[in-house]
């Protein structure tokens, strides 16, 4: 098995093929061929010249595709992280993972949205409303350094090599309390697409409408770069959230683990 940090180049058209029919619920796919690196981002493939099965995972996250038939596939399942969803991968994946593992196998609902409804003028009507609008700012270096190396808004960088590489390829916006980051809205993805969008509010700051405003800065500053911000949501409060911004509910799908 090949493993990568970073699709070699005479690799992409080959691994690309395999992903035709792949339905996308978010920028993971486009990332990794335009050559998003970090510290949880791997691919796996069986062979570094003519590949049939691909993986790709990113932090708690892994998408398959290729030939199922092949044992380099089985192979990929059998080896499947430790609290790791399988995002969409087609349906002979999952019949794959289920054959492998049956009743360990188990689902989580997802929700997808869209952001073409969204209106500019209305965030900004939003962040104008807000009573704590000033204290939401875009994140320094030294700030995105200081959280990554917090408990958890270090999952924040998961998908970059560092802050540094954080900063030159991604964005995001906080609020400070106490010398802490208590919420922030950040760029967990980046490709020519778009953002994906990522909200971390630390326990004890939640319920203060915090997250609401990172999320209103972090959309004035996409729409403002024309970057399509997706938000693919992990359960109802993040759904219930993405509503509240102005987002279109689009499915629920389902996410596979094993138990």
């Amino acid at each position: 098995m090949e493993k990568y940090d970073k699709i070699p180049e005479n690799l992409i058209p080959k691994i690309e093929k395999l992903f035709e029919n792949h339905w996308r619920v978010d920028f993971t796919v486009e990332a990794v061929f335009e050559g998003q690196t970090g510290q949880k981002i791997k691919i796996f493939t069986d062979d570094g010249q003519d590949p049939q099965v691909v993986q790709i995972l990113r932090d708690g996250y892994t998408i398959f595709a290729g030939n199922t038939k092949i044992p380099a596939a089985e192979l990929l399942i059998k080896n499947l992280p430790v609290n790791y969803y399988i995002m969409p991968s087609g349906q002979d994946w999952i019949e794959l993972a289920n054959s492998v593992y049956g009743d360990r196998l188990k689902t989580k609902t997802r929700y997808s949205f869209s952001n073409d409804e969204i209106s500019q003028d209305n965030i900004e009507l939003l962040i104008e409303a807000h009573p704590q609008k000033e204290s939401c700012r875009l994140i320094t270096l030294d700030e995105a350094k200081n959280m990554s190396m917090h408990k958890i808004n270090k999952a924040h960088f998961m998908n970059f090599e560092s802050p540094e590489h954080f900063m030159r390829a991604g964005f995001g916006y906080g609020i400070k309390k106490q010398g802490e980051m208590a919420a922030a809205c950040t760029s967990s993805l980046v490709c020519k697409n778009g953002v994906e969008v990522n909200v971390i509010t630390l326990p004890e700051y939640r319920q203060k409408g915090y997250a609401f405003l990172c999320a209103l800065k972090f959309l004035r500053h996409s729409l403002q770069n024309n970057l399509y911000a997706n938000w693919d949501a992990s359960d109802e409060m993040s759904a219930d959230l993405a509503k509240k911004l102005g987002y279109t509910f689009k499915d629920e799908y389902k996410v596979y683990y094993i138990d």
